[in-house]
């Protein structure tokens, strides 16, 4: 549903503005966290994760090119950015609800679900005081005065002149431009458009592909089979991974004017590369680990329990669990394969753990979710290397080359299918992570996951301008070049030549 609807915001932008369609997501968003919080049946539940979904959907895609128009160049990917940040600082904020919440079995989950309205609510009564973008008005007023007391507003002492004439002159050549033409057409038919389009759109399956979103989707279910303990335990853990998505996505921001866009994604994607190669070799650090079975065949010899040789072994058959008590330094005293009852998974049906007297008396643990091992912690540590790297460049990025390198007339349409390949990406891996990494196992899938990482650093080689410092109006030109090779033009990478003309290329879209 967000991905449809990253498509509806991009026309909504071009006919009513960004600012009307922020709003309108706000309060979707509101909406949405109400009728799931108040939900008495899973179908009303869906119904306020679809409202949701349209909301966000909208609001990932216009909240980026608002903030690049209304931003000055020299800060225009910080602010882009700090979008970026705020979200990453959300997931925080909703990994310690949902650690506070946990132990509510009842209503925990309602209070997680309702609490996400309280931010929509912030940005809905903020919103009705921001000013609409003065670069859409200049292009859909007559006049360029709405333009300019907007500027006049939010740059406040600063010299006007350059910026009003750089958005005139933009004006004037979308105004040769045939009223009916379709821009899609035109978008993917002029080289230079063609070319952003193609880079925004990969960049933001690239995003995903580095697997972010395996990470803030499933990290709970990623360090409970590393074996950090209980459910609960891993809920609390998962604070620390978005601890560091949220303090190195403020790092990237930071750094992202001074590298540039170029230099920071490449040179922070080969950390992230190297967190996910870690994480594969915990994986294999904990195969080798692998607690064996010390009393074996207690269960009935028709039980799936009953030829369990290890520990991994045990817990993947349906209805096994392991009871055991550890030693200390990876030795079990007790080691074994037990059955369970469904909806009483809290003991075994039989055998030293079936009641918490034992568990108590022995000291034995029973567990039907993981395997204890000693590499747990390289694991955690795996993760926020990973997240270290990706917060830092990838992250962001995306997110601000897209709401850069599209020129006025096509801004919502290619933001709107950048995102659109953002969101259907993640639908994707949502969907298939837990069946692909059963079946390659984990130690491959994040060998894998760590190469589509590498490619990244390739793909912005040879196809991503430095875009740092360029107006908007100017960009398109970065992507004029007689090499689809634009990444490797030197001069477009270190000194924009202000005197590209913009203009030409605009009519040159218009007469091509």
């Amino acid at each position: 549903m967000a991905g449809l609807f990253a498509l509806v915001g991009g026309a909504l932008n071009e006919v009513v503005g960004r600012r009307p369609v922020i709003i309108l997501s706000s309060f979707l968003f509101l909406l949405g966290a109400i009728v799931m919080a108040c939900a008495q049946h899973k179908e009303t539940l869906l119904i306020g994760r679809l409202i949701i979904g349209v909301g966000l959907g909208m609001a990932s895609m216009t909240s980026p090119m608002y903030i690049a128009e209304v931003a000055p160049p020299h800060l225009r990917g910080q602010l882009v950015a700090a979008n970026t940040a705020m979200v990453t600082g959300g997931q925080l904020v909703a990994c310690v609800i949902a650690g506070i919440f946990s132990g509510d079995k009842e209503n925990g989950w309602r209070y997680m679900l309702g609490l996400a309205g309280v931010p929509a609510f912030i940005q809905l009564v903020c919103f009705l005081f921001m000013p609409e973008s003065p670069t859409w008005l200049i292009v859909k007023k007559d006049s360029s005065q709405p333009a300019e007391r907007v500027l006049e507003k939010i740059r406040k002492e600063q010299d006007l002149n350059q910026e009003m004439d750089d958005l005139i002159a933009y004006k004037e050549a979308l105004e040769k431009e045939p009223p009916t033409i379709d821009k899609l057409k035109i978008m993917v038919s002029n080289k230079a458009t063609r070319r952003a389009l193609i880079t925004g759109c990969m960049l933001q399956i690239f995003q995903q592909l580095c697997g972010i979103n395996t990470f803030m989707y499933y990290s709970a279910s990623i360090l409970l089979s590393a074996g950090v303990g209980s459910a609960d335990k891993a809920i609390w853990l998962a604070i620390v991974p978005s601890a560091a998505n949220f303090i190195f996505t403020l790092v990237g921001m930071s750094l992202i004017e001074k590298l540039g866009r170029r230099r920071l994604t490449m040179g922070t994607q080969l950390v992230a590369a190297f967190g996910l190669l870690c994480l594969s070799l915990s994986y294999v650090a904990m195969e080798t680990d692998d607690p064996s079975i010390a009393i074996p065949r207690i269960p009935p010899e028709d039980s799936p329990c009953f030829d369990a040789s290890t520990c991994s072994s045990c817990i993947t058959k349906s209805d096994c669990g392991f009871c055991f008590h550890e030693d200390g330094g990876g030795s079990f005293s007790v080691s074994a394969c037990l059955p369970y009852r469904k909806n009483e998974d809290d003991f075994s049906s039989i055998g030293l753990c079936s009641n918490q007297s034992d568990l108590t008396t022995l000291d034995l643990m029973w567990t039907h979710e993981y395997c204890p091992s000693r590499y747990a912690l390289m694991t955690l540590v795996s993760m926020v290397l990973f997240l270290a790297g990706f917060a830092t460049g990838m992250g962001a990025v995306p997110w601000v080359v897209n709401a850069e390198i599209y020129p006025i007339w096509g801004r919502g349409v290619g933001g709107g299918i950048s995102t659109t390949c953002n969101w259907v990406t993640n639908l994707f891996l949502s969907f298939t992570f837990i069946t692909l990494s059963t079946a390659m196992t984990p130690k491959y899938f994040f060998a894998m996951t760590a190469g589509f990482n590498i490619l990244v650093i390739l793909y912005i080689f040879l196809f991503l301008p430095e875009t740092k410092g360029v107006s908007l109006e100017k960009v398109e030109s970065l992507f004029s070049g007689p090499s689809c090779f634009v990444g490797l033009q030197r001069s477009h990478r270190n000194n924009f030549e202000t005197s590209t003309g913009f203009i030409d290329s605009r009519s040159s879209l218009v007469t091509g």
